[in-house]
């Protein structure tokens, strides 16, 4: 089986076929944990991890009915400043508070 992920390239490479003793390395044999939220913030220009594996993994929650929110950065690579603007830093605030902290610890 040949796997063309970011995932793969930890293994070795893009192009390496997986031996059966290899498990693939990826985000969404995780999403069967229920009862956990997600929060996906992913560059749509990022050149280490593509970012339809985030699409993957928040179809792969939406499917199990589990909690998930996908913030797409446009223009986004892989970090950086543009990912720590106003508003994804509100956004990551309300996830934490929400899914984390629990709003009664918060007063």
């Amino acid at each position: 089986m040949m796997v063309a992920t970011a995932a793969a390239q930890v293994a070795g490479s893009e192009d390496r076929p997986l031996t059966d003793g290899y498990r693939r390395i990826d985000d969404i044999q995780y999403a069967q944990v229920e009862g956990r939220s997600l929060l996906l913030i992913h560059g749509d220009q990022d050149p280490q991890v593509p970012i339809n594996q985030s699409h993957e993994l928040h179809a792969k929650y939406k499917e199990l009915k589990l909690s998930v929110h996908f913030e797409v950065v446009h223009g986004g690579a892989h970090g950086g400043d543009v990912f720590f603007d106003p508003q994804r830093n509100e956004l990551v605030r309300e996830f934490f508070t929400k899914h984390l902290i629990g709003p009664q610890q918060t007063k």
